[in-house]
């Protein structure tokens, strides 16, 4: 056998399979570049639609997206808890305050929407990295979210947060919402997410 032939057959291999990383790996980040403007509008729409589903405006879809929220968010706040989004609704203001949290299996976030007193919730939308399926998942379904609609932020201190999530069934006063069956990781973070969430904008909520 031709040692110097096994040698050039090895490089010969060695090179072409470099210039073809090399030419996948331009491929590929050229089609990310000319995607992400698309992912990011994407990313950026979802946004607004989690808004205003807190808003308890559902079912839209596409440019709809877009239109609906400028009509309704009327202004950003900076705040020191972070972004409070002002909106009005049939006419009366509402202020919408994005919370996040940790579930079972990863991240948890939301969006709370609260009346112009500052006293009681208009409407949430909570979402979830990878809870279980058809248990801690549930968070993200209306009929769990639509517990909290009305429900007071507060009990008998104005300074100390009451709203949370308690074990199904386990609810005794109007600021506790009964969690998910069989959820009970998933429930305890949102309970966190929610109470802790909204203490951070305490300043906010007693202006």
């Amino acid at each position: 056998m031709n040692i110097s032939k096994i040698k050039e057959t090895n490089t010969y291999i060695i090179i072409y399979a470099a210039v073809m990383v090399i030419i996948v790996a331009f491929l590929l980040a050229f089609i990310s570049s000319v995607l992400k403007p698309t992912q990011d509008a994407n990313v950026l729409r979802d946004t607004k639609k989690q808004i205003l589903t807190s808003l308890n405006i559902v079912g839209l879809s596409g440019e709809t997206i877009d239109k609906k929220y400028d009509e309704t968010i009327t202004e950003e706040l900076s705040e020191k808890a972070g972004k409070v989004y002002v909106a009005t609704v049939d006419g009366a203001t509402k202020y919408v305050l994005p919370v996040k949290g940790r579930g079972l299996w990863g991240g948890l976030w939301g969006y709370i929407s609260i009346d112009e007193d500052k006293q009681h919730v208009f409407g949430t939308y909570f979402d979830h990295e990878s809870e279980t399926a058809g248990l801690g998942a549930r968070i993200k379904e209306r009929w769990f979210q639509e517990q909290f609609n009305g429900k007071p932020l507060f009990a008998d201190n104005p300074q100390q947060v009451a709203l949370t999530v308690v074990k199904k069934g386990a609810s005794k006063s109007e600021t506790e919402i009964d969690g998910v069956t069989g959820a009970t990781l998933t429930s305890n973070g949102v309970a966190g997410m929610v109470t802790q969430g909204l203490q951070a904008y305490i300043d906010f909520l007693n202006k």
